[in-house]
């Protein structure tokens, strides 16, 4: 139901006004970026290429708006298909959009192949990428010749949504206000304990069929057996999960739980009410789908095939001959996964530098195997593998922790199917720091496009960003107007 009758024309008929998906082609371009915003003398004034996409087929040069996507761990074109509610919003707020790529990831690497040799993964941080997007955001006014008076207004899902929050936070003069969907803000921080994460995986399984919960212990007991067996059970485990070898109880046993827990946590996280490819081609529902696999086979370790199968064969099941989980899964710092190639590499380094990710599985309050990341394992990682030591106070000391009460102009949006929620801003903080919690939502749902057989309360949701979009863009116009006319009032005393 909406809102009022304003929102009503402008959104209740959105999907009417959504363009084609071949209308919103972007155009890829790239910028001289600093290698280093905060140290004058090392780099001098070295620059590498960042990645940006944009689309300015809906703008207004006189009262637009310049929407700006603040990049996450990967690919920035894979955010631009799966964040159609941007192209919404700038259709009715004559938006000029731009997808920022984060240095370290895509293509954006400032030192090339050797982006991750020790002597320059230093210069991967959040606070460099926000120092980007600044400089970004500045030179897309220059470039394009923008009216200077139009507001900025952010938007990022997870990672995303959290440079999002930052950027209105360190660059206010820049930043009129940010859409942060799906950020867990407090738990990188270190300010929620760290076990929530697959105890809510494990929570969102039940709400959808109790029984299942219990066909996937039985699964991986089932699994633990013919691991550790005995060369014929091991056999039957590879024959049964198509497995391209036998495994080793020891030392493959941690790779095999890490592999099959991750695909959990890409169902739990694309729990989306409809088809999706954004982490892997799903059904509707998938966890859901996944529950309907464990009732109707025979076996649990052929229901948890299955699931697996509905992750990693990303073509259908049964396509792939086999699974090779070393190649389909890395072991990092952060065990709700990093990825995979140079992305994964950047990911890692960054758990180990800029966040504190959640703890592993403890088989008490959930429902995978006991496969525990504490903080001392995590500080042994990261300088074996890093070689530099974690700093756990640096994110609450520098954006603010949960001190957010003089903040102002962000929205926080979480789905209660999220296992990243509990992680979040999840009640209002002040008049213009709000929490919206979307029932039946998973991770950043609101962010992708509208469509016909989405739910009321995503609907509900991106009614109430609406409407806080054009409040901003409002008070940002009045502000301007306001302050010219107290420079004419001055100018005009002066003269007499």
């Amino acid at each position: 139901m909406c809102l009022n009758l304003k929102f009503f024309i402008l959104f209740c008929f959105l999907p009417i006004f959504i363009t084609n998906k071949d209308d919103n082609e972007y155009t890829e371009e790239y910028y001289d970026q600093y290698i280093d915003h905060f140290n004058f003398y090392s780099y001098k004034n070295l620059t590498f290429k960042q990645r940006y996409l944009y689309l300015n087929k809906d703008f207004n040069h006189i009262n637009g708006s310049l929407l700006f996507y603040t990049g996450n761990e990967g690919d920035i074109t894979s955010f631009w298909n799966n964040t159609g509610s941007l192209f919404d919003f700038a259709y009715l707020v004559r938006g000029f959009i731009v997808f920022a790529e984060h240095r370290f990831y895509g293509k954006s690497l400032p030192f090339g192949a050797k982006s991750f040799d020790s002597n320059n993964i230093g210069l991967l941080s959040v606070d460099q990428a926000l120092a980007d997007f600044a400089e970004l955001i500045r030179y897309i006014f220059i470039k394009f010749k923008l009216n200077p008076k139009i507001p900025v207004i952010t938007f990022g899902g997870s990672y995303g949504g959290i440079l999002s929050t930052y950027m209105r936070l360190k660059y206010p003069n820049l930043v009129e206000g940010s859409i942060s969907s799906s950020a867990p803000l407090m738990s990188v921080a270190g300010l929620v304990p760290r076990n929530f994460f697959f105890k809510r995986v494990t929570e969102i399984y039940l709400g959808t069929n109790r029984d299942c919960v219990h066909k996937i212990r039985n699964g991986f007991a089932d699994i633990d057996k013919n691991l550790c067996d005995g060369l014929h059970s091991a056999r039957n485990l590879t024959k049964e999960l198509k497995l391209c070898r036998i495994l080793d109880c020891k030392k493959d046993g941690p790779q095999l739980y890490n592999w099959i827990r991750n695909a959990f946590v890409i169902l739990s996280m694309c729990n989306y009410p409809y088809p999706s490819n954004f982490l892997a081609a799903l059904p509707p529902y998938p966890v859901k789908a996944s529950c309907h696999l464990l009732k109707k086979l025979s076996t649990p370790m052929e229901g948890i095939y299955k699931i697996l199968s509905l992750v990693y064969n990303t073509s259908g099941l049964g396509d792939k001959k086999c699974f090779d989980l070393y190649t389909e899964y890395k072991i990092c710092a952060d065990p709700t996964g990093c990825g995979l190639g140079q992305d994964g590499k950047a990911w890692d380094y960054q758990s180990c530098t800029d966040f504190i990710l959640p703890s592993g599985s403890d088989n008490v309050t959930d429902m995978f195997p006991r496969l525990p990341f504490t903080i001392q394992q995590r500080r042994e990682y990261c300088k074996a593998t890093w070689n530099v030591e974690p700093r756990d106070h640096r994110l609450a000391l520098n954006f603010w922790g949960d001190h957010l009460g003089t903040a102002s102009n962000i929205i926080f949006s979480n789905g209660d199917l999220d296992p990243w929620m509990p992680g979040g801003i999840l009640k209002n903080v002040s008049s213009s720091i709000i929490s919206i919690v979307i029932e039946g939502g998973a991770h950043h749902l609101d962010l992708r496009g509208s469509r016909g057989d989405d739910t009321d309360s995503v609907k509900h949701a991106r009614q109430i960003e609406l409407g806080y979009i054009q409040k901003w863009i409002s008070s940002s116009k009045s502000g301007i107007e306001r302050e010219s006319d107290i420079l004419d009032d001055i100018i005009t005393r002066n003269d007499v």
